[in-house]
């Protein structure tokens, strides 16, 4: 980290020391925060406890009791957990980062929640994370991230929209965790959904070639969640 340039040897030793790729690096070397990549480092390789909390219907989330400390994040950033699941079925949790400097997410939730901007303290904790970025440029997810913010809070929660109802309706009545961060990139023509089925998944979102890794805690570094 100390060196004036790195080759791509040594950010594939430091992918493997921190779960940061050279964008997450990078995007730390350039505030100066060496300190938080060590931190990252330290908290990747920590034997932290996985707690499992029923949510309800069935379903429940895991946590880790050390919250994990993260890149430096953009506005339009996309977070994917495999944390929720249903017996063996893991559907997992994921958001829009609509403020990178606060930490701040769009997130719609579970049954009975509204969407709405939470903390990033509702993602940083979870067993498995990884940090994604569209690979549209700056402006681009700006824009998304002020449609999201003004259009999609406030809305129910449906696990089944785009099964029991459209996918890409022209004006959304409800949506669920994955839905709202692809439908608002949708809205500038960009799909996030690798596999284009009915109802968008997070493990969907994690395998978009239209999505660059930041970085990944809790999952296998070299597979990620394929």
């Amino acid at each position: 980290m100390e060196k004036e340039t790195r080759s791509e040897e040594d950010y594939a030793l430091l992918y493997r020391q921190t779960g940061l790729t050279k964008i997450g690096i990078d995007g730390l070397l350039e505030e100066e925060n060496i300190k938080r990549i060590l931190n990252i480092q330290e908290n990747y390789f920590a034997e932290n406890e996985v707690i499992s909390k029923a949510m309800g219907y069935g379903t429940y989330i895991e946590y880790v009791d050390d919250p994990i400390p993260l890149a430096k994040l953009e506005n339009g950033d996309i977070l994917v957990s495999a944390c929720t699941f249903l017996s063996f079925f893991r559907f997992g949790h994921s958001a829009l980062v609509v403020d990178g400097e606060f930490r701040q997410l769009l997130e719609s939730y579970s049954y009975g929640v509204p969407s709405k901007v939470s903390s990033i303290a509702s993602m940083n904790d979870l067993s498995t994370l990884m940090v994604l970025r569209p690979k549209c440029d700056e402006q681009t997810r700006e824009r998304v991230v002020e449609y999201a913010k003004k259009e999609l809070t406030g809305l129910p929660y449906d696990f089944f929209v785009g099964f029991f109802s459209e996918k890409y309706p022209e004006t959304i009545k409800s949506t669920h965790c994955t839905h709202i961060l692809w439908y608002a990139y949708k809205k500038f023509g960009i799909d996030l959904d690798s596999n284009g089925g009915g109802i968008v998944k997070p493990q969907d979102i994690a395998n978009s070639d239209q999505l660059e890794l930041v970085q990944v805690y809790g999952f296998d570094p070299q597979t990620l969640w394929s």
